[in-house]
């Protein structure tokens, strides 16, 4: 599935149980083969972080945990 970057940008992000996470403030990848390694999720106020990596105020998951991405972008956790 091809999709452009653009189109992700402020995604709202759930979990696969449904659960709002937060939405999509940037991914990261490898520069040599353009696959993209983790999203980096701005979370919503009343997540609770703790459950998940984080980086500065940003959660971090990872692309493979990438199930669908429609309207939002769901994620196992």
């Amino acid at each position: 599935m091809e999709i452009p970057v653009t189109k992700l940008s402020k995604k709202d992000i759930v979990s696969s149980n449904g659960d709002e996470i937060g939405s999509l403030h940037n991914v990261t990848m490898n520069m040599k083969t353009g696959e993209l390694l983790d999203l980096i999720i701005e979370p919503h106020r009343e997540v609770d972080t703790s459950n998940y990596e984080t980086k500065e105020d940003y959660i971090i998951i990872p692309f493979k945990n990438v199930k669908a991405i429609k309207d939002m972008i769901v994620v196992d956790v």
